[in-house]
């Protein structure tokens, strides 16, 4: 008899079509897809690898080499751990397999199995960037036998599984107590929400332990060499410390007791897990797609919604209000805009009343770097453009409802500009929660508050153009559940990578041209400005007709 678990997690592998890659026929997929793979994941590699290599050489020099290593692991972990609570929440209770998974003769641990396997293999993406290149480094550059190899595939393989067992734990905990009939939506999306600040917690908790860490100390074990100081890099995570040891003394006893430990502890945060589903997975999942109200409507209630208004604003506000309602659409494209300012302000929040801290806040207050200041506050708005995942996924999430959209009584170039305006409305809510951080914690001035506020929707609508723009020319339109129009679709990542690219190339020119405060302003502004006139025109002449050729 065949292994259930193995059987769904195949099935759930084809049928999720991976990120896209086999609907990949248009000529513009097919170049998206061998630029990244072909050009920017090798580049990444590249980058990382020279990173590590000058990171090692000096390290080496005080005997603490072995701390990129275990900052690796830390690394990889806290990123599984986070974004994976993102997945965890999709695809354990809100894609659209659940229901029909439910009536097939699964037990719990079966359905969390098979997507806990689903979810790590797309994790290992991640681990792949950021261990590959470290392990090599190290190995080659301190010599290491061919048992650290052997140890290092079992670290790798392992990597994912703790971090990812405890987000999944917390999110089945919250998702048992939050399934109740009434406001069912909102308790979806409040319990993920949860979910995802609890995880964030974990993480302002740790960092504040290692904060705790004293100067004298950090002294005395960078004077005792011999890779003392993993001691504190590697206390990050809960499980990166015996991977590390496993790894730095792989020749010795104690490697292999350690690695024995990671080993054990890995199979038993699983099997946690899993016994876990069995117990709470059901009582948190059943109803969640059951739907709510008589679904009657009284002829009278819908002549008092009928109202003459503009076409725009009205389908606007129905682009707004499906963000809103659809749990997984709220989790990763409008829940997103509150994170990341939050995730660049941990540093910060941690920091406290520090001596770096305050010579920081010192700094941005300078008068000789307030060009610097508009530059990095542009950049961060620019990044978070790109992370908003609405206009790169606006086309995807119609799926195969796409030819609902040509009988609708509005033109195509006004879905569009719709589209657009809910990306920029939800960017600037990013932006407007990234002022309020930053005036509070970093003490930016408010006249540039209000600066950036009258000016900083410029790159946002430009990665609003960029976002649309791709997902027009390389749509996923085949998906069976909501997660995959925008968890697994290579067109969020394109957008991000834009905006990374243009965050930098803000900073860099800044920095060459030494532009002082008001001509960085001006500057920045006239080549946003000049960027939406751009883009803004392939959009409304080029995107205009590809929509009207696309198909569902």
């Amino acid at each position: 008899m065949k292994n259930k678990t193995l059987t769904l997690t195949r099935i759930l592998l084809r049928n999720g079509d991976g990120f896209g890659i086999k609907q990949s026929n248009t000529g513009v997929s097919k170049f998206l897809y061998l630029f990244f793979f072909v050009v920017l994941v090798p580049v990444l590699l590249f980058t990382v690898t020279r990173f590590q290599i000058s990171a090692y050489n000096t390290l080496a020099l005080i005997g603490q080499e072995g701390v990129i290593v275990s900052w690796a692991l830390s690394l990889v972990s806290i990123f599984i751990f986070f974004f994976g609570i993102f997945y965890i929440v999709s695809s354990f209770y809100f894609s659209t397999d659940i229901e029909g998974l439910l009536h097939l003769p699964l037990k719990p641990l079966q359905i969390i199995g098979a997507k806990f396997a689903v979810i790590t293999l797309y994790e290992y993406g991640i681990a792949f960037v950021i261990l590959a290149p470290t392990l090599i480094v190290y190995g080659i550059k301190s010599s290491q036998s061919v048992l650290f190899y052997l140890y290092s595939a079992i670290s790798f393989i392992l990597a994912p599984i703790i971090p990812l067992a405890i987000g999944s734990i917390i999110v089945m905990v919250i998702m048992r107590f939050t399934n109740l009939s009434r406001y069912k939506d909102l308790l979806k999306i409040v319990g993920g929400m949860v979910a995802i600040f609890v995880g964030l917690f974990v993480n302002i908790m740790t960092t504040r332990i290692l904060e705790g860490t004293s100067t004298g100390q950090l002294e005395q074990l960078l004077l005792q060499g011999e890779n003392s100081l993993v001691k504190i890099t590697s206390a990050v995570f809960p499980s990166t410390k015996w991977a590390t040891d496993a790894l730095l003394s792989s020749n010795a006893l104690n490697g292999f007791l350690n690695l024995l430990i990671f080993v054990a502890v890995s199979i038993g945060a699983f099997l946690l897990l899993l016994y876990l589903a069995e117990l709470l997975y059901f009582k948190g999942v059943i109803g969640l797609s059951e739907s709510s109200g008589s679904g009657q409507t009284k002829i009278v209630d819908l002549e008092r919604e009928i109202v003459k208004g503009s076409v725009i604003k009205t389908y606007t506000l129905v682009e707004l209000k499906l963000l809103f309602r659809t749990p997984i659409y709220f989790l990763n494209c409008v829940l997103i805009n509150f994170i990341f300012p939050l995730l660049l302000l941990l540093p910060m929040l941690t920091a406290g009343g520090s001596e770096d801290f305050s010579e920081l806040i010192a700094a941005i207050q300078g008068v000789e770097n307030k060009g610097m200041v508009v530059a990095v506050i542009f950049a961060i708005l620019i990044f978070l453009g790109g992370v908003n995942g609405v206009t790169p996924s606006t086309i995807s999430r119609e799926g195969e409802g796409l030819f609902v959209k040509k009988y609708l009584p509005v033109s195509y170039k006004d879905q569009i500009t719709a589209k657009v305006l809910s990306g920029l409305i939800i960017g600037y809510i990013g932006l407007i929660t990234t002022l309020i951080a930053a005036f509070i914690f970093i003490k930016i001035s408010l006249s540039l508050v209000v600066i950036i506020l009258l000016t900083g929707w410029l790159p946002i609508l430009f990665t609003s153009f960029t976002g649309i723009l791709i997902d027009l020319n390389n749509p996923k339109l085949n998906w069976v559940s909501e997660q995959q129009a925008v968890k697994q679709n290579m067109n969020v990542l394109y957008n991000i990578i834009i905006g990374m690219i243009f965050a930098v190339l803000t900073v860099v020119a800044t920095l060459h041209f030494k532009w002082g405060f008001a001509t960085a302003l001006v500057m920045i502004i006239a080549i946003y400005a000049l960027l939406n006139i751009l883009t803004g025109s392939l959009v409304y002449t080029k995107g205009v007709k590809v929509f009207a050729e696309l198909e569902g």
